[in-house]
C-alpha cells in the first residue's frame, strides 16, 4: 500500500502525531499545503493529521474536495487537540461532534478517524486567543461545578498553564487499522472511529 501522510498544525504538536504515524507506516509526512494533487492520485491510503483551531479541522476544505474526487481511495484524519481524550469523559463527548461538524456523516461516510490530544502552551498564542482562551476557562470552571466528574477543572488549569498530552500510544487503533489494509479492503461502511479507548 503506497500511504501519504501529511499535516496541517499551527504549532507542532499535530506535526508530532503525523511524524510519529508516518514512522510506523515506513513514510515521511509533508505539510498538506506542499503535497501535490498528483501525489493524492498515486497514493492508495491518504492521511491528514489536522489540528482542531476552534471547533474546525484546519485542511478539511481541500481534504473532503479530494474525497469526493477519489472515491474508491482510503482516507483517514487525526484530529489533535488540547480537549482532553473521550476516556476521561466517560466514553462521551463532543469530538464526536466536532469530527462531524467538519466531516459530516452523511457526505463522507468512508473515512476512518481518530482524535489525539495534543499541546498548548499560553505563551505560544496570539494575544487574542489567549484572551479567548482565558475566558473559556472560567466557563469551565463553572461546568465543573455542576459536572465535577468530568474533566473540566483539568481543562481550565491547561488553559492557565498549558499542557502536553502528546502521546504517540494514542495512535496505536490508526496505526493498526492502515497496517492491515490491502488493495482489497472495502472502504468503511460507516465513519470508523478509532480514538483510542
Amino acid at each position: 500500500m503506497k500511504y501519504v501522510v501529511a499535516y496541517r498544525t499551527r504549532r507542532g504538536s499535530t506535526k508530532r502525531y503525523a511524524d510519529w504515524l508516518a514512522a510506523d507506516l515506513g513514510v515521511s509526512t509533508q505539510d498538506f499545503r506542499q503535497v501535490a494533487d498528483e501525489q493524492i492520485a498515486e497514493a492508495d491510503v491518504v492521511v491528514l493529521c489536522s489540528t482542531n483551531y476552534y471547533g474546525l479541522s484546519l485542511g478539511a476544505h481541500r481534504f473532503k474536495r479530494l474525497v469526493r474526487q477519489y472515491p474508491e481511495k482510503h482516507f483517514a484524519v487525526v484530529f489533535v487537540g488540547s480537549t482532553p481524550m473521550p476516556r476521561e469523559y466517560g466514553g462521551i463527548s463532543g469530538h464526536r461532534f466536532m469530527f462531524h461538524f467538519n466531516y459530516p456523516a452523511e457526505k463522507f461516510p468512508h473515512l476512518a478517524w481518530c482524535w489525539c490530544m495534543g499541546a498548548y502552551d499560553p505563551a505560544q498564542q496570539h494575544p487574542w486567543d489567549r484572551l479567548v482562551l482565558y475566558a473559556y476557562g472560567d466557563y469551565l470552571a463553572a461546568r465543573a461545578k455542576k459536572e465535577p466528574v468530568k474533566p473540566f477543572k483539568k481543562m481550565r488549569e491547561d488553559l492557565r498553564h498549558g499542557c502536553d498530552g502528546c502521546d504517540q500510544a494514542n495512535l496505536a487503533p490508526m496505526v493498526e487499522y492502515l497496517k492491515g489494509l490491502t488493495a482489497s479492503s472495502p472502504l468503511p461502511a460507516e465513519p470508523l472511529n478509532l480514538t483510542l479507548r
